[in-house]
C-alpha cells in the first residue's frame, strides 16, 4: 500500500507541543547518548562521517507499536564549541549550521515505495539548547574531527521528517542526503508496526 503523506508532520507544525526545530534538539543529544529508545518518539539516522551506510533489514529490522511515531534527518548538522566548526557565539553558530544546509546535492526520502515531495519544506533550525556529550558517548569517534565529551551550547539545522504514525504492517523507510561539501549520509530501515 503507498505511503499517505497525510501522516508526516508539516514542518510548520508542532508535535507533542514541540516543533521540527526542539525535536533536532532532543534528537542530536539522543544520538551523543548511549542511544537507548524510548517514549512516544522513535528516532533513526543515517550514516555520520567515518560509519557505513545504516541498514536495519532482515534480523536488525525494527519493531514497535501504532502509536510510536518517527523522526529522523534527510541531513543535517551541528555546531557547538565540542564540534570542529562551532564556537561559542550562537549567532555564528546558527549562520555557519544554515549555510553548510544551503542547497544540497541530495534530499531524497521513500516510503513503502513512495517518494516524499517538496523536502526542502522540511528545513528546521534548533533553538539554542544544552548538547550534552558523555565521554562514554559510542558515536562520538566516528565524527570527523571527534567530537569532544562536555556540556555547551549549540544549534542544529538540517531536513527532518516527523510520520506521527505508521498502519500496522511492515514497513521500508530510506532517506539519502549529500551536502555542497560531499559529505553523503543515508538509511534504510524495515518496520514493522504492531498493535
Amino acid at each position: 500500500m503507498p505511503f499517505d503523506n497525510r501522516l508526516m508532520v508539516p514542518p510548520n507544525e508542532t508535535f507533542n507541543g514541540l516543533s521540527y526545530g526542539n525535536w533536532a534538539a532532543i534528537w542530536w543529544n539522543w544520538l551523543f547518548s548511549n542511544q537507548q529508545q524510548g517514549g512516544s518518539v522513535y528516532f533513526l539516522r543515517g550514516n555520520t562521517d567515518l560509519e557505513s551506510v545504516i541498514i536495519r533489514k532482515g534480523r536488525n529490522a525494527l519493531t514497535f507499536d501504532a502509536q510510536t511515531a518517527i523522526f529522523f534527518p534527510i541531513i543535517c548538522t551541528i555546531n557547538s564549541i565540542l564540534t570542529n566548526y562551532g564556537t561559542g557565539d550562537a549567532i555564528v553558530n546558527r549562520k555557519t549550521c544554515a549555510n553548510s544546509q544551503r542547497d544540497p546535492l541530495i534530499l531524497k526520502v521513500i516510503i513503502d515505495g513512495t517518494k516524499v515531495t517538496k523536502l526542502k519544506r522540511y528545513y528546521a533550525e534548533s533553538p539554542e539548547f544544552i548538547m550534552n556529550v558523555p565521554a562514554t558517548s559510542p558515536i562520538r569517534k566516528y565524527f570527523k574531527p571527534i567530537v569532544k565529551s562536555g556540556q555547551a551550547q549549540a544549534v542544529a539545522a538540517g531536513y527532518w521528517i516527523l510520520i506521527k504514525r505508521l498502519p500496522v504492517g511492515k514497513h521500508v523507510i530510506y532517506f539519502e542526503g549529500k551536502h555542497q561539501d560531499g559529505f553523503k549520509t543515508s538509511g534504510e530501515y524495515e518496520i514493522m508496526i504492531t498493535n
